[in-house]
């Protein structure tokens, strides 16, 4: 099937050097672009900030040392 699309100059000359440097036609190396893109299994999702939990959830942590933590097992 024929198509057409318009991509940036630069890109269309970045790849027209590829694909004479590497002896393969422009229908090739978009058809297998295409091909790579849509086999792709990786969802691309905004970076998650953290915590996710807001601070006004987020329960109270105590710090215990070593020998507190003894004694809780000894309990």
């Amino acid at each position: 099937m024929r198509t057409t699309i318009e991509i940036p100059d630069s890109l269309f000359r970045e790849v027209k050097s590829r694909t004479g440097r590497e002896g393969t036609t422009l229908k090739r190396f978009f058809t297998e672009a295409v091909r790579e893109k849509l086999a792709s299994k990786v969802r691309r999702t905004k970076p998650v900030a953290f915590p996710i939990v807001p601070k006004s959830r987020v329960p109270r942590v105590r710090v215990l040392s070593s020998a507190e933590i003894d004694r809780l097992w000894d309990r």
